[in-house]
């Protein structure tokens, strides 16, 4: 989604309300509510496709391939030490291929209680990733989503 239409909204409201979805028919019943984005986590699809908490049932290309559908989606990483991401094998290569390109704008980095965010964020800083995108995946795509820079 181009920042414009994230502004545009953000000028209209300052506070913005949009709910999780899990599959294609959540996020068109989203759209038909009225909301202006949505967003998709690991943890409601895996909750509501498997009935399992997320511990890394869904592939990254299944999430990467939900996003892309639906461009008012986010992917947010989080809860996961970055040096995986960046590891053969790990299955996070969707990510880094298509995160550098078509979904550049729509990555979240955070982190939990359970890393360290100054390890975090080091891990974050060594993935191999062009430097713009790097920029935009660790804070301007929230900022921008959030109209604060």
């Amino acid at each position: 989604m181009p920042s414009s239409r994230i502004h545009a909204l953000l000028k209209q409201e300052r506070t913005l309300i949009f709910p999780g979805v899990y599959d294609s028919l959540g996020a068109k019943l989203v759209e038909q509510a009225g909301f202006p984005l949505t967003f998709i986590s690991g943890y409601s699809v895996a909750a509501t496709q498997l009935g399992l908490p997320d511990f890394g049932y869904l592939t990254q290309t299944e999430m990467v391939a939900v996003a892309w559908k639906h461009p008012t989606m986010f992917i947010e990483i989080g809860a996961i030490a970055p040096r995986y991401i960046a590891r053969a094998g790990t299955g996070w290569e969707p990510l880094l291929v298509y995160g550098k390109s078509l979904l550049q704008d729509r990555v979240l980095w955070a982190t939990d209680c359970m890393l360290p965010f100054a390890r975090s964020l080091e891990e974050a800083r060594e993935l191999p990733l062009p430097p713009d995108v790097l920029d935009k995946w660790l804070g301007l795509n929230a900022a921008r989503l959030l109209n604060l820079g």
